[in-house]
C-alpha cells in the first residue's frame, strides 16, 4: 500500500505544481489559436420552419470575428443538425504542389484576449443565395478557458464548442468547460453582414454574367438564322 501512496501523492503534486488545467484561465495578452469544433441546431428555425423548403437539413457555416474583423470562416458541412470542423485541413492542390505545410493546413484563427474583451461567434444556414444567421453570440473572454468550451443556449442554435488553445499546444486529451448565460446579438456584426452581402453580390454578379452570356449565345443564333433566309444581294 505503501508504493501506491507515494505514487497518488506524486500524481496529485504534480498537479498542484503544474495547475489544473481545468482551472486555468486564459492569460490576457498571450496568444491563442481559436477555432470553432461543432455546432449543433434545433430541427426547425427562428421562425419555427424547416431550413431548406426541400425538407433538408441546413447546410452550416460558422465564422468568428474579433475585434470587428472576420478572423476565421468553416467550410460549409452539408446537410446536417450538427456539423464538426477539424484545426487541420489539407487540400489537394496543395499536396501536388508540395505546400503542405504546418503553416497552412491549419484552419483557426488567432487572437490575443484582454480583459473586458470578446470574441464574436455565429452560425449561419449556407444557402446558395446568400447565407442565412442560424444564431450570432457575444462571449466575453472572461468565460473561455483554454481546452474545449461548450456553449449552450435555447435558441435555434443549441450548442457550440470552442477551442482556445496556445499556438502548437494542442493536446489530445484538452479540458472541458461548460458555459452558460452567453449572450445572443439581435443584429448581425458588420464583419459578418459583409460576408452575407458579398456572397449574394457574387450570386448576383455570377447570374448576371450567366444570363448575358446565354443571351449572347442566343442573339448570334438568331442573326444566323436571319442571314440563312435573307441572303446577301448579288448571290
Amino acid at each position: 500500500m505503501v508504493p501506491v501512496a507515494l505514487i497518488a501523492l506524486a500524481w496529485w503534486g504534480i498537479r498542484l505544481w503544474r495547475g489544473d488545467p481545468s482551472r486555468e484561465a486564459l492569460r490576457y495578452g498571450e496568444t491563442y489559436e481559436i477555432w470553432l469544433s461543432e455546432a449543433e441546431v434545433n430541427p426547425l428555425n427562428a421562425t419555427g420552419e424547416r431550413w431548406d423548403a426541400d425538407g433538408s437539413a441546413p447546410d452550416l457555416k460558422g465564422v468568428i470575428v474579433w475585434q470587428d474583423q472576420r478572423i476565421l470562416e468553416t467550410v460549409t458541412a452539408d446537410n446536417g443538425l450538427i456539423a464538426q470542423w477539424e484545426p487541420v485541413a489539407v487540400k489537394l492542390t496543395q499536396v501536388l504542389h508540395g505546400e503542405a505545410d504546418t503553416a497552412s493546413v491549419r484552419r483557426v484563427g488567432r487572437v490575443r484576449p484582454e480583459a473586458d474583451g470578446f470574441v464574436e461567434i455565429g452560425v449561419f444556414d449556407d444557402d446558395a443565395a446568400r447565407p442565412d444567421p442560424a444564431g450570432i453570440f457575444r462571449v466575453p473572454w472572461a468565460t473561455l478557458k483554454p481546452g474545449v468550451n461548450e456553449i449552450l443556449t435555447d435558441g435555434p442554435v443549441l450548442r457550440l464548442r470552442v477551442v482556445m488553445a496556445e499556438p502548437g499546444g494542442e493536446s489530445a486529451k484538452p479540458a472541458f468547460h461548460r458555459v452558460t448565460g452567453v449572450a445572443e446579438l439581435k443584429e448581425v456584426p458588420v464583419a459578418m453582414a459583409g460576408m452575407a452581402s458579398g456572397v449574394a453580390r457574387e450570386a448576383t454578379d455570377a447570374a448576371n454574367k450567366a444570363a448575358g452570356e446565354i443571351g449572347d449565345k442566343a442573339g448570334k443564333a438568331a442573326d444566323a438564322v436571319k442571314k440563312w433566309f435573307q441572303p446577301e444581294k448579288g448571290k
